[in-house]
């Protein structure tokens, strides 16, 4: 165990630096913070290169589970430099990413997967993470991603279901040919389709794709959907944040999938 009290330790200026899409790139490290995200990645299999941990901030002691040789205990300066949380709990660590392909990932026999199309917003790809996880989707596919899977404000969103949610990112077209290859219906969200989310069978190999909310469907998911399905308004508004939507229509795959029933 190690104690930081200065700002300028590099240690503390890397964690600072993974802020940002391009830092974490070149180190191939990833910050986590807060100690639901932070178990989470660890139970997930993620190594720790360094746990960052502050009792004056912390609500709990670190414990046996917590890898003592990467342990650095702080100022509550130094963790307050390296937060980005107005409350922080006073933990968070440094670790390597995993990112998962195509060819990683492992299907059920009437797969569910949920197709993201260049979803820009950090907090909407973590919240779909945190529902596709609760309703048991296999896989969360991200076409031409404008966010990447561990910025910091995904990982807090999704409550840390980034790491255990099967997930990959690739190219529309692999991506549409790898879903057709595999016989699952391409059934893709649209406020102006005719057919309800609610007239689908679900029961089906499916994936719902969802696009960008203010540029709404790409032309590649509009040509090799097999469907169009709207969510039915009643109000002024004519569609729902992408991650409400995502919620509704993959609620009712479950329900019919009677998965529910036996929780």
């Amino acid at each position: 165990m190690i104690e930081i009290s200065s700002l300028d330790n590099q240690l503390v200026k890397q964690a600072v630096k993974l802020r940002r899409s391009g830092p974490r790139r070149k180190d191939s490290l990833i910050i986590v913070e807060g100690r639901t995200e932070c178990v989470a990645a660890i139970q997930a299999g993620f190594k720790p290169k360094a746990i960052f941990f502050c009792r004056e901030l912390a609500v709990f002691d670190p414990d046996n589970n917590w890898p003592a040789d990467n342990l650095y205990m702080t100022s509550r300066s130094v963790f307050q430099k390296i937060s980005r949380r107005d409350r922080p709990d006073g933990i968070c660590l440094l670790a390597k990413p995993r990112i998962f392909s195509l060819a990683d990932l492992k299907l059920s026999q009437q797969p569910l997967c949920v197709v993201l199309d260049r979803l820009e917003k950090p907090g909407n790809l973590g919240a779909i993470l945190r529902t596709a996880d609760a309703a048991g989707a296999d896989a969360v596919l991200a076409a031409d991603p404008q966010t990447d899977f561990f910025n910091p404000n995904v990982i807090r969103a999704s409550l840390g279901a980034v790491f255990t949610q099967p997930a990959a990112a690739a190219d529309p077209t692999v991506l549409a040919a790898w879903l057709k290859d595999r016989q699952i219906r391409i059934l893709a969200a649209d406020p102006g389709a005719a057919k309800s989310y609610t007239e689908i069978d679900w029961r089906l190999p499916s994936a719902i794709v969802i696009g960008a909310e203010h540029a709404g469907l790409s032309p590649i998911w509009r040509t090799m959907a097999e469907e169009t399905i709207r969510i039915p308004m009643r109000g002024r508004v004519d569609s729902l944040n992408a991650s409400v939507s995502l919620a509704v229509v993959i609620f009712e795959a479950a329900r019919q999938r009677s998965w529910l029933k036996s929780i």
